[in-house]
């Protein structure tokens, strides 16, 4: 069996996509109910945020739909997520200054953030391997 497998991304836009929501998720634990935020590509869940982490903004979709880009808020940690459809969702550490950019998509595999598109302080690009 042939598997995806995402080795390193980056992020986009802020736009909307149809296919993309995010929401709060019930989770029985026990007797309580955890309530737990969830990005949705395609109506499927493909992100599930940690406890005690937020997105920072909204996800931003790829051009095709089949991607999206978001920030995650953890305490003083600030990280971008890339979640591909049918792959593992791929992880980075960003600087504290990044929590002011914006996400936009440049490539198929590639996205920057700042303040506007043509002032980019960050690049980050993936490739996807079939293993």
């Amino acid at each position: 069996m042939h598997r995806r497998r995402v080795v390193a991304f980056s992020l986009g836009a802020l736009v909307t996509c149809a296919g993309l929501g995010v929401g709060i998720a019930a989770k029985t634990k026990g007797a309580s109910v955890e309530k737990m935020e969830v990005v949705r590509l395609d109506g499927k869940v493909v992100y599930r945020l940690p406890r005690g982490a937020s997105l920072l903004g909204e996800p931003v979709p790829s051009p095709g739909g089949d991607a999206t880009a978001f920030l995650e808020r953890k305490e003083s940690d600030l990280t971008l997520v890339v979640c591909i459809k049918g792959a593992d969702p791929a992880r980075w550490d960003l600087p504290p200054e990044a929590r002011e950019y914006h996400i936009f998509w440049t490539e198929k595999q590639r996205v920057v953030l700042g303040p506007t598109r043509f002032q980019p302080k960050l690049a980050i690009s993936w490739h996807v391997s079939y293993e």
